[in-house]
């Protein structure tokens, strides 16, 4: 039992540093300094820094698809179903900022050695998607493009935040401070915006 807590914990720890730092940016000495243990006792438990970095997105991975999976199952196939389907996606990340923060890391070329991991967790929550959506699509529309530029949309806003043309920004870094109610409120309007006219019947010539 105290094993297996130790391994949450060191879990716990590695899954904020990577997403803070990156996985090249962390060295196995800070995480295990980090949760309390040796490298020697974090070597035994997990296998190393890369096994245990596979475990981590192995469990943002199974987090991810749980949450397409419930909402896919949940919302009808109508318009106000496809905004419902942004929402639930833009929650979940905003109630868990280090997955956007992980992948946004693998996106600038961050643990180039486990590349294999993009097409084995990515591929799985496109093709859901687009099974299941992309008969609503116009014929000029693809919806591999819609779900990649929400994908995009979501994590930028979560890691990066925006700034206004009047020069106001929208909120600091993550590290800093959280999104306001009223700054996710907008984000998300035009979010079901984008949707909405992406999937709309055309209103052009």
């Amino acid at each position: 039992m105290e094993e297996n807590l130790t391994v949450e914990r060191i879990i716990d720890v590695a899954t904020r540093l990577f997403a803070e730092l990156g996985f090249d940016g962390t060295p196995v000495e800070l995480v295990a300094e980090a949760a309390g243990v040796d490298t020697a006792t974090l070597t035994a438990l997990t296998g190393g820094k890369t096994e245990l970095y596979k475990t981590v997105m192995a469990r943002v991975h199974e987090a991810e698809v749980h949450m397409v999976q419930a909402a896919l199952a949940s919302t009808p196939r109508t318009m106000a179903g496809l905004t419902e389907l942004a929402d639930a996606y833009l929650d979940f990340h905003v109630s868990n900022p280090h997955t956007s923060m992980l992948w946004m890391h693998r996106w600038m070329g961050d643990a180039a050695a486990t590349a294999e991991l993009d097409v084995r967790y990515r591929g799985p929550i496109i093709s859901m998607v687009t099974d299941a959506v992309g008969p609503m699509a116009p014929d000029d529309v693809q919806t591999d493009f819609v779900t990649w530029t929400i994908i995009w949309s979501v994590a930028g806003f979560i890691t990066g935040g925006m700034l206004h043309s009047d020069h106001s920004p929208a909120r600091t870094a993550p590290a800093e401070s959280a999104i306001s109610p009223e700054t996710l409120e907008e984000f998300r309007t035009n979010l079901h915006a984008l949707v909405l006219r992406m999937y709309g019947p055309k209103n052009y010539p």
